[in-house]
């Protein structure tokens, strides 16, 4: 599906592409006037995505290529209001650390993942 809603646009702008440069009657005539047109929906993208789509690669301590794993995505949308701050997030919990107890010094213990979805059930 999302694949065709790329290729439908695109072959649309191909098919119509000749009859807005092109010059003569049935053709808009416009030559290399399209390309502000274009560049103007680049503009426009530009700023939605800014504003729009949220940052889902963390800089993180120890770790500055690691994508955000589902769960602190989820916690980004729940702590970040708005997309342009996103960039400055810090997970605060991670996935790896739900499998890991501490003991009464704050030293982790390696929990097993059979005693996590035992405790879970």
């Amino acid at each position: 599906m999302t694949t065709a809603s790329n290729w439908l646009p695109n072959w649309a702008l191909a098919y119509a592409t000749p009859y807005i440069v092109g010059s003569g009657p049935g053709n808009a005539d416009l030559q290399s006037k399209v390309f502000f047109n274009w560049a103007s929906f680049c503009l426009i993208d530009a700023v939605f995505v800014y504003l729009y789509i949220y940052e889902t690669k963390a800089v993180i301590p120890n770790h500055p290529n690691r994508a955000l794993s589902l769960e602190e995505v989820d916690e980004l949308f729940d702590t970040v209001s708005v997309a342009w701050k996103s960039k400055h997030f810090t997970p605060t919990v991670h996935f790896a650390d739900m499998f890991h107890e501490r003991d009464s010094k704050g030293e982790a213990k390696d929990k097993r993942v059979e005693d996590v979805l035992r405790a879970a059930a």
